[in-house]
Order: C-alpha cells, then structure tokens, then sequence
C-alpha cells in the first residue's frame, strides 16, 4: 500500500510551516490503539522526506517530561517534528498551575520561530490544558481503532468556547464506541462533526524502530524523576548572592585551581536560598543548562546565513581602517 494520503497530510504540515507557523498536533486514542506509532511514522517519513534522513534517530526526535521538551525546543534545528510521548505528563488540564507546566507554555506559545511539528499524544483531547487545546493545537488526529487516523482542524469563529465541536459527538453518537467498533460507523460520526477534515490509514512502525521505542519509553516510565528547578526562581536567588555574597564567592574563586568559577563554587554561593538557607539547584544542574546552551548556540551558528560581501566600486576608496 502506498498510504498516498499520509504523504499528502506529511506535504500539508509542511506547507503550514513555510506560511510562518508551527504545527501542534493532539493526538488521541485509546491505549494501544498507535497514538505513538502514528506520531513515529509521521516522523520518520517527514525527516526521510524533507532531512533526507533514511534512518530514524528517534532519541533525537522524541521527549517524555518538561525537561525533556523544553531542551528539544532550544536545540533541534527549525523544521524539525517533537514528539511529546506521554503528553499525559506536562500538558493535562489538571496540572496548569505547577510552576513547570506554566514555563512549558510560555515556551510553547513562542516556537512558532522555529516552526516545529510537535505531536501532543494523550488519550483524549479534552484532557489537554484549555490554553493548548483552545489556542495553540492547530490539528487534532483521533485515532479510535488501530492503523486509522481521523483528522480535524479546529473551528476559528472567536464566538465559540469549544474549537473542536466535542460536544456534536454526544448528539450523533447514540450507541457507544468501542476498540473493536467498525472503522465506517466510526468514520460516520467523525463527518458529522463540522470540523472533520479527512481520514488516512498508516502502516506500522518497523519491529526494530519500535523495539527502541519501547526501551526507551520503559526506561523513563520507571526512573525517578528529581523534583522540577523553576529557573526563574534560581535567577533571583543568584542575583541577590552575587549582590550580597559576593566576597564569599570571589574568595572562593581565588582559592580554586585556576582561579575560575566551577559548577560546585556556583552551587556553594550562589544558589542557597536567604529564606530557607537550602540549596535550590545543584552543580549537575549547572552542568546541564551549561550543555544545552552550547547546543543552542551551535545550532544557531550552523543555520546562520553568511553575510554577503561587500563589492568593491571601482574608483572608490576602501574604507578605512580602524585599529
């Protein structure tokens, strides 16, 4: 099978794209039905197509946590797709006053320069935060029954609450839906709602590409996870030491062996919280951030364009030099 219509959907994204935006994308389903499998394939045929990347590095393209998400945003090159696996994690409804989720969508409400394609993968929609759902998620893909993909885009009149006409499928569906209910009785719910778009079957991951996955996935859902750095907070507390601690700090500075500031000096003197007298970020953590912003720098400097040279006008003196 050609699956046609899954490389016309892959083009559309990035048409969106090359019109100066990025694509955020809900994927939902019931558990096992291929929300990831969809996001992985669309991935990997997207970075095959337009990267010409035959093999799929899905460490590089995929994240579990806040963390995890908000590195990738920063270091992976424009264009790229960002599967957020497990969304469940730092996207849901519930979970909109924790510190990490609020910093997560501030940074999301700001990636259109970077015109990610960054799948969402939970269960249903409306489990999303209302800011993602309502205002950022430019696609919704269902995914009721393995290898279909339903795709709706939301409905943009400012006069109503729900973008996504979730509540048209309480009217039109009399009879509940299962695992094993039939794709052209699912398919005839999913017209009736005004912001249906299209449908498309799409193949199965490769065995080994999943197996990855699934190691990958398994190991996260098991670590421990240290409590969430709110990097604003560790902002503050650094400026109030460098202001009011500074000869503790510089003293330190003097006494170590290249007289320069280590990652342990930083977290000797700098992030102890006056308030609570506890440390509010440690040494692997300044480690951390410092890598990443290598990364992006990098990344910036390997998308930046060459300035063109200036043409030399005959008859026209050089400008001169400055020492």
């Amino acid at each position: 099978m050609s699956y046609e219509n899954l490389n016309k959907f892959i083009d559309y994204l990035r048409k969106i794209q090359e019109s100066n935006m990025d694509a955020l994308i809900g994927v939902t389903g019931p558990r096992g039905m291929g929300k990831s499998s969809f996001a992985i394939q669309i991935a990997r045929r997207y970075v095959e197509r337009y990267f010409g990347e035959p093999s799929f590095n899905i460490r590089k393209y995929i994240a579990f946590d806040n963390d995890e998400v908000l590195e990738k945003i920063h270091t992976l090159p424009v264009y790229s797709p960002l599967i957020g696996d497990e969304a469940a994690r730092f996207a849901m409804g519930e979970d909109w006053n924790k510190a990490e989720s609020k910093e997560l969508k501030k940074v999301v409400a700001q990636i259109r320069p970077k015109r990610l394609i960054f799948f969402l993968n939970l269960p249903k929609l409306n489990w999303l935060d209302k800011k993602y759902r309502e205002e950022m998620v430019k696609i919704w893909v269902w995914i009721p029954t393995r290898e279909y993909a339903l795709i709706f885009e939301p409905d943009m009149n400012p006069g109503i609450d729900d973008s996504w006409h979730l509540n048209e499928f309480k009217r039109f569906s009399k009879k509940r839906l299962s695992h094993f209910s039939d794709i052209d009785r699912i398919l005839k719910i999913a017209r009736r709602n005004p912001c249906f778009m299209d449908y498309f079957k799409f193949p199965k991951v490769p065995e080994e590409l999943y197996d990855r996955y699934e190691a990958i996935r398994n190991a996260r859902a098991f670590e421990s996870k240290p409590t969430f750095i709110n990097q604003k907070e560790v902002a503050r507390t650094m400026v109030y030491n460098l202001k009011y601690n500074w000869d503790g700090f510089l003293a330190a500075v003097n006494k170590s062996k290249n007289n320069r500031p280590t990652f342990d000096i930083m977290e000797d003197h700098l992030v102890i919280d006056p308030r609570t007298k506890e440390k509010i970020a440690s040494s692997k953590t300044f480690s951390k951030w410092n890598r990443e912003m290598n990364l992006a720098i990098r990344n910036i400097e390997t998308n930046r364009k060459p300035e063109p040279k200036l043409s030399i006008i005959p008859g026209v003196p050089d400008p001169p030099k400055i020492e």
